[in-house]
Parts: structure tokens; sequence; C-alpha cells
């Protein structure tokens, strides 16, 4: 079963005016799937699945980028952010060090 981002990247952008996800839900939901896919599975297909959607459907980026712009705190220390994101690419640059022979 596809996903919603996979859907987007296949599918030329639609009739809705310029390309635009329309739906509020529709964003939401693609953006939280954005969010778990970085945690959950490979961030390079992510990226990739992120370029083809902006290479179809730009705006529909858009939508989804304000999206998750709007899920970060600006309130929220540069040390506490750092340390979140550390939290989530640790792991997986581990991974990725043992997948092509490098150190993790």
């Amino acid at each position: 079963m596809r996903t919603l981002l996979e859907s987007l990247a296949s599918t030329p952008s639609p009739a809705s005016p310029h390309g635009r996800l329309g739906d509020l839900d529709r964003v939401g939901d693609a953006a939280l799937e954005a969010a778990a896919w970085i945690r959950e599975q490979d961030p390079h297909a992510l990226h990739a699945l992120l370029t083809r959607i902006g290479g179809e459907r730009l705006a529909a980026l858009a939508d989804i980028t304000m999206a998750l712009a709007a899920l970060v705190d600006p309130d929220e220390t540069d040390a506490a952010r750092a340390a979140r994101v550390e939290a989530i690419s640790a792991p997986r640059v581990r991974l990725v060090g043992k997948r092509y022979g490098g150190a993790a």
C-alpha cells in the first residue's frame, strides 16, 4: 500500500489552484508522515520522495513544509533542539555507517 507521500510524489499536480493539497487534514497527514518517516525509515528515501513531490507539485511541498514548521517550537533553545535532532539522527547515522563499512 502506498503512503500519502509516495502518492503525492507519483501523481501530477491536480486541478486545484497552484497544485496545493487544499485539504488541511491531508496537509497535516503528509507532514506527520514525513516526521514519522525520518525516524522510522530510510531518510534518503524520504529525501527522494520530497524531491519528487517538489518536482511535480511544488505548492504541495510548500504546504507540507509550512505544516512541519508549525510543529516546531520557536521558543525551544538551540541546545534542546540540537539534542532532539541528535536523538533522532544518531541511531540512523550509526546504521548507515555500518551499512557502508564506516565506523559506527
